[in-house]
């Protein structure tokens, strides 16, 4: 059994990568870095042969056609989007500290709509804050998180509050 995380969420990324359609993913792949681009594809059979754009813009149109361009966004935006995780001891989790989706925040459906589990929610600064001063309360009773943990979700919230185009995301498990 795993746990849930949150992660910090370039949702301007995000937003971008959904919006582009089949023909504009190639290109916007193609000039992603290659090491990030590596990590999408690994594992796809064949990719260990692409060596150059061209055959890459063959494979990322094969692999669309093969897997969806949904599929594409969902990988691209995990590897691209998604940056400083922490995994949330009860305390912090979802159920402990919300009642239902807190205003403000957006549900993984928005993004993919036709997935039937919500796979994260994305989060406001003052979300988090509510989930901090959970987990401080109950500092003592941490079974999951150290205090570099706490330090690394404010400062997941700090980015948010700084700087619009972040949110957190908490990922169910």
């Amino acid at each position: 059994m795993g746990a849930d995380r949150v992660s910090l969420f370039n949702k301007a990324l995000a937003d971008q990568i959904i919006g582009l359609d089949s023909d504009a993913m190639i290109p916007f792949v193609i000039a992603t870095d290659p090491e990030k681009v590596t990590h999408v594809f690994a594992l796809y059979p064949g990719f260990e042969k692409v060596h150059s754009p061209d055959r890459l813009q063959s494979f990322i149109r094969t692999y669309i056609e093969i897997e969806g361009l949904t599929w594409l966004q969902w990988q691209l935006i995990n590897e691209l989007a998604c940056d400083a995780e922490v995994v949330v001891d009860y305390w912090g989790c979802y159920a402990e500290v919300f009642c239902g989706h807190p205003a403000g925040s957006i549900s993984s459906r928005v993004y993919f709509p036709k997935n039937q589990q919500e796979d994260f929610l994305l989060l406001l600064p003052e979300h988090i804050d509510l989930m901090l001063s959970s987990l401080r309360k109950h500092r003592n009773e941490l079974k999951a998180m150290t205090e570099a943990d706490l330090a690394v979700l404010d400062a997941i919230r700090q980015k948010c509050a700084e700087d619009e185009k972040f949110r957190a995301a908490y990922w169910f498990d």
